[in-house]
């Protein structure tokens, strides 16, 4: 799009895709006039991560390490209408360091239905080791990246009995702040800040005190 601000998109707070898509395409162009199988791995990132206008053609057989939002299937969706081999390439890991930030469900429901809709692979950023506050994260996308058939609920049972007697009480803590979680409604990083929920506790917290 025309006369973007320029802050904005130094911020990463544009649409800036169309650009990279059609460098993208010159760039394959000239790549398989010295070699016609060569393929293209880029990331969908910041201001480029939203697939293309419907104008801006693809390249064939580009490969998308896509940044998502754990909320936003629909840029999966986008890029996957579009053509495009995807791999899941989140900064869902770069948060929880002093206190849970557990969106289980919709963290596995996400990877889940990535993995039905064509993802040939997956690398997260950063795995920060906040095992004390985010194991139960770690621990659930490792099982479904092996165990596609086992239900989120299952494999946060299983996690939970290495308790023993005191797992149905890990049970209840992870549900208080799944459920904590999803009231905050915590942004996360994309190549710049992706705001979920202008209602939740967070912003609330940030338009009261910032």
């Amino acid at each position: 799009p025309s006369n973007q601000d320029i802050n904005a998109i130094w911020m990463g707070q544009t649409n800036l895709t169309a650009r990279y898509v059609k460098f993208w395409n010159r760039l394959q162009k000239k790549m398989r006039m010295i070699n016609p199988k060569v393929r293209l791995e880029v990331l969908a990132y910041s201001a480029y991560r939203n697939a293309p206008p419907a104008d801006v053609p693809v390249p064939d057989g580009l490969i998308i390490a896509l940044v998502p939002a754990y909320w936003q299937s629909d840029v999966w969706d986008g890029w996957a209408a579009r053509g495009a081999s995807i791999i899941l390439r989140p900064n869902w890991w770069h948060v929880g360091a002093v206190a849970p930030n557990l969106p289980l469900h919709r963290m596995g429901e996400f990877f889940q239905n990535s993995m039905k809709r064509g993802m040939i692979g997956f690398f997260f950023d950063s795995l920060l080791g906040y095992w004390g506050t985010q194991g139960a994260c770690y621990y659930l996308i490792a099982r479904l990246s092996e165990r596609l058939d086992l239900s989120i609920d299952e494999i946060l049972d299983e996690y939970c009995s290495a308790f023993g007697n005191a797992a149905p009480e890990i049970q209840k803590y992870f549900q208080y702040w799944e459920d904590y979680t999803e009231k905050c409604a915590f942004p996360t990083v994309a190549g710049g800040v992706v705001n979920q929920d202008h209602s939740g506790l967070f912003a609330q917290a940030v338009q009261k005190y910032n």
